[in-house]
C-alpha cells in the first residue's frame, strides 16, 4: 500500500509542477481557459498545495511527518512560483507564495490532526481489548 501512496504523491508532486510551469495550464487539463473560482487564483494554489502537503506526509517519508518535509514543500513552493518569472504569460505574485506557503501549513496541520485522532482511536481500541480480554481470562478462571 505504501508503494501506491508513494506513486499517487510523486504522479500529483509530477503534474502540480508542470502546471506551475506551463504557459497555459488550463489547456493540460483540457479547458479553454481557467475556470474564475470565487476565491480566485490563490485558492487554487492554496488548495494545490493543501493537497500536495497530506499527500507528502501520507507517503510516510520520513515514517513520521517532521520540520524538514515542510521546509521541502515549503522550498519547493518558492521555486516553482519564482520560476513562473521565465515563462510567460505567467507572472511571479507576493500573494501566490503566501497561498503555497498557507497551503503546506493548512495540509501539514490537517494531516497532523487526523493523525492523531487515528492515534488516539487505535490506543482507545487496544485499551479496550485488553481490558476486554482481562475480563474474559478472569471470567473463565472463576468459572
Amino acid at each position: 500500500m505504501r508503494i501506491v501512496r508513494l506513486l499517487a504523491c510523486f504522479a500529483y508532486w509530477v503534474f502540480l509542477t508542470v502546471l506551475l510551469l506551463v504557459a497555459d495550464p488550463a489547456a493540460i487539463v483540457g479547458l479553454r481557459r481557467i475556470p474564475v473560482f470565487p476565491w480566485g487564483d490563490h485558492g487554487i494554489h492554496f488548495a494545490a498545495f493543501t493537497v500536495l502537503s497530506i499527500l507528502t506526509h501520507g507517503t510516510r517519508w520520513p515514517q513520521r511527518p517532521s520540520w524538514l518535509v515542510i521546509v521541502l514543500l515549503l522550498g519547493y513552493g518558492m521555486t516553482a512560483e519564482s520560476l513562473q518569472a521565465f515563462v510567460p504569460p505567467r507572472t511571479v505574485e507576493l500573494l501566490d507564495y503566501v497561498a503555497n506557503g498557507l497551503g503546506v501549513m493548512a495540509g501539514s496541520g490537517l494531516y497532523w490532526f487526523f493523525q492523531g485522532m487515528m492515534a488516539q482511536r487505535r490506543t482507545q481500541a487496544n485499551l479496550l481489548a485488553a481490558y476486554m480480554n482481562r475480563t474474559t481470562t478472569r471470567d473463565a478462571a472463576n468459572e
